[in-house]
């Protein structure tokens, strides 16, 4: 459901909706838009963390919610070999994903022999570096396999579903700790690590 769909669920008598991550939304929708919900019985809150569901409580929604985890789209026959000197990003080019802050940290580290391959569309740069590669890809799995990292370089996610397919693929992943989903899908230092947001030169160490 949308937000505005949401409330139109409840008002026909619904118990259970999934919602969107109060992240994606500002104070003022929160305030305006789901304070009458605040009586429902149960809010399923669908590929989300367990830190983004805190949020509704924070929002003044009863605390009674259940997050239920997205399954993963896909698996692995075999972990990828990490022979690739490739460091993989994946999503669409936005403020969202910080891949602005990605590339300040790429020109930060000693790239010679590796590529950035980031597997998005939108409104892709014009100037990247030659071992830059940016653009959608029709297979996602071959990339993981072709990759020896995976990097999250977001502002803010609602879970953060790469993560959990480039561990399925066995990448070590680098993240900035956002909210929500890293901190609870990487454990730092062991099959990955967290840096605080906008900490370019410490992205840039952990890679």
């Amino acid at each position: 459901f949308t937000p505005t769909e949401m409330v139109s669920a409840h008002a026909a008598g619904a118990d259970y909706v999934k919602v969107f991550p109060v992240r994606a939304l500002g104070p003022d929708y929160v305030r305006d838009v789901l304070a009458p919900l605040r009586d429902l019985k149960l809010i399923a809150v669908g590929g989300v963390s367990p830190e983004n569901a805190a949020d509704y409580v924070r929002a003044g929604l009863k605390s009674n919610i259940v997050c239920i985890p997205n399954a993963r789209t896909f698996t692995f026959e075999s972990p990828a070999p990490l022979t690739g000197h490739q460091v993989l990003a994946a999503g669409r080019f936005s403020h969202q994903k910080g891949f602005d802050m990605l590339l300040r940290a790429w020109e930060k580290m000693d790239t010679e022999g590796w590529t950035l391959r980031i597997a998005g569309g939108g409104d892709i740069p014009g100037n990247l570096p030659a071992n830059v590669i940016a653009g959608p890809s029709e297979d996602m799995k071959k990339e993981y396999q072709d990759s020896s990292v995976f990097v999250l370089s977001s502002r803010y996610e609602g879970f953060g579903m790469v993560l959990v397919e480039a561990q399925a693929a066995g990448l070590p992943m680098v993240s900035f700790n956002c909210k929500c989903g890293p901190s609870e899908i990487i454990t730092d230092g062991r099959n990955g690590f967290l840096t605080e947001i906008g900490d370019i030169n410490g992205f840039a160490e952990k890679v």
